[in-house]
């Protein structure tokens, strides 16, 4: 059966945006990337040649380019984009496969000093974390002038909440002077963390960083950072 003659909802890209990705089999989610079949073979064929030469699912991503050629109705560009996705899925694992912990701010320093301490204009980072302290992302979220940056308190937690984040770090850097956090960041930070704490998200610290060194508002503020 073609893969027009199928009702709209069996249909592999109806279907993922009715009922969700994963109600898909196999065959569904590879035809998704192969967009269309060719004369004589619907994408569904396409799909099912693609996993019977591979000898399934676990195996797909071992196949070459001269193997994709090989196989009726896949050409060249259609093998560099297979190939393509292999290759990106590789490196989504090898991603997660790293395992990051920030538990102090050196190792806050170890990820992201060498970054931001020679910045000309103040850049703020975003550190998620998870209850373990695994590091879920680390986010440029903002950049301010060269004295100054402001950030949305509603935007920030938004964002930890995307990521069902435990607790987050703050990190930004004072391109000129010291470490010192300013009236406006001592301010700003402890708003942040009373809101934050309304939706069970910690602020676990707010670390700023210059050429002379580091500040830990945990280390400043013991009490209001346990």
């Amino acid at each position: 059966m073609e893969i027009k003659d199928l009702p709209k909802n069996e249909k592999p890209r109806e279907k993922a945006l009715i009922f969700g990705f994963d109600t898909l089999n196999d065959i569904e989610l590879i035809a998704l990337f192969l967009c269309h079949g060719v004369k004589n073979n619907s994408v569904i064929d396409l799909a099912k040649k693609l996993l019977d030469v591979s000898g399934g699912l676990s195996n797909i991503n071992k196949l070459e380019f001269s193997d994709l050629i090989k196989i009726k109705g896949i050409g060249k560009i259609k093998a560099i984009s297979i190939l393509g996705i292999f290759e990106l899925t590789k490196r989504i694992y090898s991603k997660q496969g790293t395992i990051i912990k920030i538990k102090n701010p050196q190792d806050v320093l170890a990820l992201l000093e060498d970054k931001i301490k020679n910045e000309k204009s103040e850049h703020l980072y975003l550190l998620l974390l998870d209850r373990q302290c695994n590091l879920i992302n680390c986010k440029l979220f903002l950049k301010g002038t060269s004295f100054e940056i402001r950030f949305n308190n509603k935007e920030i937690i938004s964002y930890a909440m995307k990521y069902n984040a435990h607790q987050f770090i703050l990190v930004h850097n004072h391109p000129f002077g010291e470490s010192n956090p300013s009236r406006l960041d001592i301010k700003s930070t402890l708003e942040l963390k009373n809101i934050a704490q309304t939706f069970s998200i910690v602020l676990a610290d707010h670390i700023i960083i210059s050429s002379q060194g580091y500040s830990s508002f945990k280390e400043i503020f013991p009490k209001d950072f346990k």
